[in-house]
C-alpha cells in the first residue's frame, strides 16, 4: 500500500510540472573556508576544505532516479548530477547537494557525479557507485567497484 501511494505521489508530481530546485544563494562561512594548516589527525579536526575526494554507494536515490524528470518516461533516468549525496551539477546557489557544499570550500573536489547516466559511465558517474534497485546485500560489490575506480583513475 505504501509503495502504491508513493508511486501515485511521484506520478502526480511529474504530471503537475517541475519541482522548484532549491539552493543556498550567497552561502559564505569564512571561518571554515580555508583548509587546516596541518593534516588533521582525527575526524573532529577535519574542515570541509580538507576533503579532496567524494564517493558514494547506494540505490536509486543515490543514483538520482527521476530527480529532474518532467514526464513518466524520465522517471527511469539516473540524474546522478542532482543526487543529494554526490551530485555536482549546478552549484550551491541553485541546488543543494553534499558535493556542492564541499565544492564551495574546495573547488578541486574530485569524484562528484554529473549529468544523466549509469555508474559505468565515467564522465557521469565518476565515484558514484550507486546501482539503481540495489539493496544492502549489494553494498560490498559497490564498495569493491568504488575502490577499483579510485585505484585505477590517474588523478
Amino acid at each position: 500500500m505504501k509503495t502504491a501511494l508513493a508511486f501515485i505521489l511521484v506520478i502526480v508530481g511529474v504530471v503537475s510540472g517541475d519541482l522548484k530546485d532549491l539552493g543556498y544563494p550567497n552561502y559564505n562561512c569564512p571561518g571554515l573556508m580555508s583548509p587546516s594548516t596541518t593534516v588533521p589527525n582525527n575526524a573532529h579536526s577535519v574542515r570541509p576544505a580538507d576533503i579532496k575526494v567524494i564517493g558514494a554507494l547506494g540505490d536509486s536515490l543515490t543514483a538520482g532516479n527521476g530527480a529532474a524528470a518532467t514526464n513518466l518516461q524520465g522517471m527511469g533516468s539516473e540524474y546522478r548530477g542532482l543526487a543529494f549525496p554526490i551530485g555536482g551539477d549546478k552549484n550551491l546557489d541553485t541546488h543543494v547537494t553534499l558535493a556542492n557544499v564541499l565544492l564551495k570550500y574546495n573547488s578541486k573536489l574530485f569524484g562528484q557525479s554529473h549529468g544523466i547516466g549509469t555508474q559505468t559511465m565515467w564522465s557521469q558517474g565518476q565515484l558514484n557507485a550507486a546501482v539503481s534497485g540495489s539493496t544492502s546485500s549489494n553494498l560490498a560489490s559497490q564498495a569493491l567497484d568504488l575502490v577499483h575506480k579510485i585505484q585505477t583513475h590517474p588523478q
